[in-house]
């Protein structure tokens, strides 16, 4: 029971702050137009259109490959004879596979190389975007104030 008044006090009480006179901000450069890349940005270049097609049939082939797979084999088990599919043995799976991904629709997805900072700057350096690949330094402010009036705890008044 005493753990839970410490904790409800630790939550409500207010803290003190030693510095009452400073106000820090902090204000980080960024330039707006990395993350108005669309994705025909990314498709012109070939290495990152590479990347986004490569990324694309992994995934398909990841999440549905099982999948296609388990169809293909049960249809070629009931379904093969002479005359139609012939591969009992079954084989082909793969081929199926690659057929069916070449008939798809293809959303493909960049969110990938706008989460990684080493791909996003391999992409906007390949695409002539930035200078050079050092991160953004942080930029910290310190402003004083001086026409503040100071805090008496005694009186628990401003002077």
């Amino acid at each position: 029971m005493n753990l839970l008044h410490l904790y409800i006090k630790l939550l409500t009480m207010p803290k003190r702050s030693l510095n009452l006179h400073e106000n820090t901000y902090q204000h980080e450069e960024s330039d707006a137009e990395e993350s108005d890349l669309i994705l025909e940005d990314y498709m012109d270049q070939p290495e990152t259109k590479e990347l986004i097609l490569n990324k694309h049939f992994f995934d398909f082939q990841e999440n549905m490959g099982h999948i296609l797979t388990y169809i293909y084999r049960k249809h070629a088990c009931l379904y093969s004879d002479g005359e139609y599919l012939n591969d009992k043995k079954m084989e082909l799976d793969l081929q199926f596979l690659n057929f069916m991904y070449h008939h798809i629709y293809k959303d493909y997805d960049t969110d990938f190389i706008k989460n990684n900072k080493l791909l996003q700057n391999i992409a906007l350096t390949n695409m002539g975007k930035i200078r050079n690949t050092l991160p953004k330094k942080t930029v910290i402010k310190t402003v004083l104030n001086t026409n503040s009036k100071k805090f008496d705890w005694a009186t628990k008044t401003y002077k």
